[in-house]
């Protein structure tokens, strides 16, 4: 069932779609357009509540509207706001963040920009297909070749220029400030990794670290900063990875010790391996563990979270909930899941200060960081 529509385009929502109202009363989703712009939509699905259309045409182009960098743009579903303006993009990641959090009081910092729009990403990871590799298509399966994504740093395009395409499987490329190239061409133990003006870290070559070292040093700085005004000693660090907040925060508070739980062994090997590097093995320990077993009976003065999108576990929050903690530090990469843990969390906890960090340009997603303090 197809059928066209015409309307106005009014708001860009969290991942990346535009959005206009049909006469009918329903909302229409749609990739491509700006706010402002009239759209001519094929309308391909209808839901009670909602429908998804593809674009046909557009009328009174948007003054913010430009050519995308990249020719695949319409194509893959990576990038959703490479045809209008950076400045564009910040105000709808700004507004999406908002929505999210205006049930929480608190302060609303502006969201902080990358210093690049292109070529910040230090990690590719492409799906291989008879001997061709790029991402996959709208629906998941449909491979879209790559000869180079504009996203990525220079020197991994230039590493997959000079690899072989295997038949099937995958390719995955990092780039650090010594190495770049394809993981499995990588002998060492550790890839080091950097955040300028922070300093380096040792990491696994498959392990996680920010896809964005520039606006991860602008994280990594206002996590020490927070901890340092809250004038907090003894720091839980849960999801802590390969302790990149934990040593910072260290390095720079004299008084402060931290305890990390993580539940990749091989991240926490590498986190003991950083604290042994910074000279901190006698105020950072870290262990592996499910976040949920963290040792209750040890008081804290300060709590960072830092979960994958999917959020905090309910037995985590409960937990937490009982803990006293004074103060909770919360990065998240999804605010959906984000505002959910946030309401859970507000039955002891208030949102004091909260900021959006466009650590994915061009992309739908941004990374947030989140201060709370137990109510009194």
């Amino acid at each position: 069932m197809s059928s066209r529509e015409h309307f106005t385009v009014t708001a860009i929502a969290y991942g990346g779609e535009a959005l206009g109202r049909l006469d009918s009363g329903e909302v229409c989703f749609l990739r491509g357009a700006l706010p402002g712009e009239k759209a001519e939509v094929e309308i391909t699905e209808k839901k009670k509540r909602f429908a998804r259309g593809k674009l046909t045409k557009l009328h009174d182009l948007s003054p913010y509207r430009i050519k995308p960098a990249c020719p695949l743009a319409e194509q893959c579903p990576g990038c959703s706001f490479q045809h209008c303006t950076y400045e564009l993009e910040l105000e709808w990641k700004q507004r999406q963040f908002e929505r999210f959090l205006q049930k929480f009081p608190g302060e609303r910092l502006p969201i902080f920009p990358s210093p690049s729009r292109f070529g910040w990403r230090n990690r590719l990871k492409l799906s291989c297909e008879n001997g061709k590799a790029g991402y996959r298509g709208f629906d998941n399966t449909t491979l879209i070749p790559v000869e180079k994504c504009l996203l990525v740093s220079p020197d991994i395009n230039a590493a997959l220029q000079e690899t072989p395409i295997p038949g099937e499987g995958s390719l995955f490329f990092r780039s650090t400030p010594a190495w770049c190239g394809e993981i499995k061409n990588f002998k060492e133990t550790y890839l080091t990794e950097e955040l300028p003006g922070i300093g380096r870290f040792s990491v696994p070559p498959a392990g996680f670290f920010q896809t964005n070292p520039a606006v991860a040093a602008e994280l990594c700085s206002r996590v020490t900063a927070a901890i340092k005004e809250s004038g907090a000693q003894r720091m839980l660090e849960l999801f802590c990875g390969t302790g990149v907040f934990s040593l910072a925060a260290a390095a720079q508070i004299k008084e402060l010790t931290s305890f990390g739980m993580e539940l990749s062994q091989e991240s926490i090997t590498a986190a003991v391996h950083n604290a042994r590097q910074w000279s901190l093995e006698n105020r950072c320990r870290f262990q592996t563990g499910d976040a949920c077993n963290y040792p209750a009976k040890e008081k804290y003065d300060i709590l960072l979270l830092d979960p994958p999108r999917s959020g905090l576990a309910k037995p985590l929050v409960s937990k937490i909930l009982k803990s006293g903690i004074p103060e909770i530090l919360y990065i998240s990469c999804g605010p959906d899941t984000l505002c959910r843990d946030l309401q859970l969390l507000s039955e002891k906890y208030q949102v004091t200060s909260s900021g959006a960090l466009d650590m994915f340009p061009c992309t739908a997603h941004f990374e947030t960081f989140t201060i709370l303090s137990l109510s009194k």
